[in-house]
């Protein structure tokens, strides 16, 4: 009996074990894994722009759906106020270089985030404006240079905030030392790859804005 009554409260023992900070790490992965279905798409820009629009449909496919909506504003709202609230808490101010560094970075994000969210989201949203990588890139390689280069800052500074968060996560893990190398290769590999993409078909880009029927 006693048995029993202890399997059918393990439910609320697992509810119970869920915390703050438990909250705010499945919340950064759903954020995580944005950036990194994001970053692929840019890196399929390596292969050409056509690439890119074809795994566009894919990444809004799923991010753009009801579920995915409902992941990732949620997620982002919840991630950056509990990590307000974390700091809040804190009860001293003796900083890791590693911590100082993902606080600053996180800060950074929401002032560098808004025109593009403003720009790729709402404008979909209210106005229902096309969303393609060749409009995007023309205006970040075309019209607004300066635009671009802070799309640019945005994906590093994202990424980076999110592998520190990640490897806190994981520092402790038995399986940690094995994995390690590979995350390390995946944490450079991605995001010079994205860059790289982008930068590829933003030069065709300008290219093509050159002539008037395109």
């Amino acid at each position: 009996m006693a048995a029993s009554r202890l399997t059918n409260l393990a439910p609320f023992y697992f509810v119970r074990g869920i915390g703050v900070r438990q909250i705010r790490i499945f919340c950064g992965l759903i954020l995580f894994g944005y950036l990194l279905s994001h970053y692929i798409n840019h890196a399929l820009g390596n292969i050409s722009l056509d690439a890119m629009e074809y795994g566009l449909r894919f990444h809004a496919a799923f991010w753009q759906s009801p579920v995915g909506t409902l992941l990732l504003y949620p997620a982002l709202a919840v991630h950056a106020s509990l990590g307000l609230w974390a700091l809040y808490q804190r009860r001293y101010f003796r900083w890791k270089t590693a911590e100082l560094l993902q606080l600053l970075l996180g800060l950074s994000i929401p002032a560098l985030l808004c025109t593009h969210l403003i720009g790729e989201r709402l404008g979909i949203t209210l106005y229902g404006l096309q969303r393609t990588y060749a409009l995007a890139l023309f205006n970040f390689w075309v019209a607004r240079p300066d635009l671009g280069a802070m799309q640019a800052a945005l994906l590093l500074i994202a990424w980076i905030h999110g592998c520190i968060g990640v490897y806190f996560w994981l520092r402790l893990k038995p399986s940690f030392p094995a994995i390690a190398p590979v995350l390390l290769g995946l944490a450079v590999l991605v995001p010079a790859l994205a860059l790289l993409g982008s930068y590829q078909q933003g030069r065709n880009v300008r290219v093509l804005a050159q002539q008037p029927a395109w």
